[in-house]
């Protein structure tokens, strides 16, 4: 396991319109740039809602995916440099469901060095209940 983790949660990414719309890409990709100099101890982890999944409409299945690349191209090149060096992995979050319901997602996400790790989930405790 890593020594050193960093989370990125709720990108959103995609979407139709103007959801597919992104305000934070030069500082995201200049965090993803930093982070490639971490050293292979390094693991970033998403942990859910990258897409907007649910929110792509007009077209299906990993279809989805490539519409959103194409829009992103800028994170998605660096992405693929970054996860070069360190090891990038993805979570599924509501937003991005589909993501787990088709072994094709994880096969393009591969092409950018992330992987696509459908069995991982997150839980918190309050006290001595989960909450998920």
């Amino acid at each position: 396991m890593a020594k050193n983790l960093f989370f990125v949660s709720d990108l959103h990414m995609g979407g139709d319109g103007r959801l597919q719309n992104c305000d934070y890409t030069t500082e995201f990709v200049g965090f993803l740039k930093e982070l490639a100099g971490e050293g292979a101890d390094t693991e970033l982890l998403i942990v859910g809602d990258t897409f907007g999944l649910w929110e792509t409409t007009l077209m299906q299945g990993v279809e989805k995916l490539d519409h959103i690349i194409g829009a992103h191209r800028v994170i998605f090149d660096q992405l693929k440099l970054t996860g070069a060096r360190i090891k990038v992995t993805m979570m599924v979050g509501n937003h991005d469901y589909d993501l787990a319901c088709d072994p094709a997602f994880a096969d393009k996400l591969s092409a950018y060095n992330i992987q696509l790790d459908t069995s991982l989930n997150l839980i918190r405790t309050f006290g001595d209940k989960k909450i998920w």
